[in-house]
């Protein structure tokens, strides 16, 4: 009988060790996942045939119209190009348009913006991004995405994205931006090497390649 209770125990005590351990477990590997390391980048990854010289101030932008919750309702791949509005470049990403219109989409609500260009990484050595947002955004450089806040929100700063830069050139540069409803913001800052604190980017770092 001894034995039995002790079994029993025993089993017990298994039926709620394990959930407790898997949950550990999964803890442990997403707080790994999710650990912040610098992205390295290498050499600037110019399309072909590139010239410094041709590359103009702002960032080329296109707009689309609806009421996104999410990011990822938003066009992508080649239906960006045939769903978007072009509009003038953006020349820099320093705004708070309150209950405004959204740079030149005509509206204050249900917007979406893809803008695309360069951004110019003077020096080599390591960089830190940041976006206060209301709605979502992402920032992508090289193709690799340093910050992601792709819900709706109201005012909010992001974690850092964080990348070294094997050397200084023109970097492609691809952020994604939604409006929903209410007030909207839009700011985009960085901290280059050297730097001691956040600041807002200046218009001169951002470029894009007229179309032909």
């Amino acid at each position: 009988m001894e034995n039995i209770m002790r079994k029993k125990i025993f089993y017990a005590a298994l039926k709620i060790m394990v959930p407790v351990l898997a949950v550990s477990v999964l803890w442990g590997c997403a707080a790994l996942k999710h650990k912040k390391e610098p992205l390295v980048v290498g050499q600037p990854q110019h399309p072909a045939g590139i010239e410094a010289n041709r590359i103009q101030p702002g960032l080329s932008v296109l707009y689309f119209y609806d009421l996104y919750r999410y990011m990822y309702q938003m066009p992508k791949g080649d239906a960006i190009i045939r769903k978007g509005t072009p509009g003038p470049p953006i020349l820099q990403l320093n705004h708070r348009f309150g209950d405004g219109k959204v740079f030149d989409s005509g509206v204050n609500k249900g917007v979406g913006m893809v803008m695309t260009g360069y951004l110019h990484l003077e020096q080599p050595g390591p960089y830190a991004f940041q976006a206060k947002s209301n709605d979502g955004f992402e920032l992508y450089i090289n193709d690799n995405l340093l910050i992601s806040d792709p819900a709706v929100h109201g005012d909010k700063v992001s974690e850092p994205g964080l990348m070294t830069a094997a050397e200084g050139g023109w970097f492609p540069v691809m952020i994604k931006y939604f409006q929903r409803k209410g007030t909207a913001t839009l700011e985009l800052y960085w901290k280059p090497p050297g730097a001691e604190s956040f600041a807002i980017i200046p218009p001169e770092v951002y470029g894009h390649q007229p179309e032909q």
